[in-house]
This record gives structure tokens, C-alpha cells and sequence, in this order.
């Protein structure tokens, strides 16, 4: 899944997209990446959805993290994203899925530029502005068990669980 282009050396927001084939409780995202620093709001050690702990087969939500990719970093990296939630039974046990998220980093601009190379504008289809949840200002987006960035195949029933994150802020 495509995030939103940062610039190298600077601290950005990200919105990762995610969906559901079945309702998930208590889930907490962890990212990782090589050479792109990762925090999270509130000086936690992990996201949680906008709306709270749980994801809902009716609705995507997303969470956010900052990245701050090094300043010598052009190109695209990838960011490891897990995710762990249950199937919120009381007796559910925790289950974690990690998916693979590319980050395009853009080289850092002078003081009063135009940008660079990469500067926003309408991206190519799968890439970091292409299809998006329609209706929604978030991009790409998980799908569970498979299916495309930003089209709508629910995952199938041998893969239960949020599957694939993706987007932007």
C-alpha cells in the first residue's frame, strides 16, 4: 500500500487506511521502518484507530503516525505495519497481521522553493494519489485477506482480520 510522499528530514503526518472483513476490538498499530523515524500521538508506543479500539465491517477508519525520514533518504521505503487486535469475545485471544506499507520520500526543498520532483499532483493509479475510498479523503486502504488498494474486495474467509493499511493525511 502507497502512504502520502514526505519530505526527507522532515517530520509529516500519515494517515494509514484500514478495513475489515469482520469486527475487530482492542487494536493497536505498530510501525516500523529502516532510516524513517516513527512516532505517535500523545507520545504512545502505538495508534489506535480515530474512533477507538475497534474496526467495524461497515466502515474503514485510520490511524495516524509521524514519520520523519532521514534527511539523506530520496526514493521509496517501506514501513512495516502490525497490527494487533481480537475478535472482541470475552474470552478472544490477540491476533497480529504485519503488512507492508511503501513511504515515497521526496528530497527536501529550499527555503521559498517550488518543490521538487514528485511534488503533489494526481500520481499514478495504485501509487500515492491514486484510487482512494471514494468519499473519502483518506488513500488506498486494507483489505483483509487480499484485495486491491482503494477498490472495495472484501478479503476472503481463510483470512480473517484487518490485512493490508495504506494511505494519507
Amino acid at each position: 500500500m502507497w502512504l502520502k510522499p514526505v519530505q526527507a528530514g522532515a517530520a509529516s503526518w500519515v494517515d494509514i487506511a484500514w478495513r475489515t472483513d469482520r469486527n475487530i476490538c482492542d487494536a493497536q498499530v505498530q510501525v516500523r521502518g529502516e532510516r524513517v523515524r516513527v512516532d505517535y500521538a500523545g507520545n504512545r508506543r502505538s495508534a489506535m484507530f480515530l474512533r477507538g479500539a475497534a474496526l467495524s465491517t461497515r466502515r474503514g477508519d485510520v490511524t495516524r503516525i509521524r514519520v520523519t525520514p532521514d534527511r539523506n533518504l530520496v526514493g521509496v521505503t517501506k514501513l512495516w505495519a502490525t497490527i494487533s487486535y481480537d475478535d472482541c469475545g470475552r474470552r478472544a485471544r490477540t491476533q497480529t497481521r504485519t503488512t507492508v506499507l511503501s513511504l515515497p520520500v521526496l528530497r527536501s526543498t529550499s527555503p521559498g522553493g517550488h518543490g521538487g520532483p514528485g511534488a503533489p499532483g494526481t500520481g499514478h493509479p495504485g501509487g500515492p494519489t491514486g484510487q482512494g475510498n471514494h468519499g473519502n479523503h483518506n488513500q488506498g486502504g486494507a483489505h483483509p485477506g487480499g484485495g486491491q488498494p482503494g477498490g472495495g474486495d472484501q478479503g476472503g474467509s481463510n483470512h480473517g482480520g484487518p490485512g493490508q493499511g495504506g494511505g494519507h493525511h
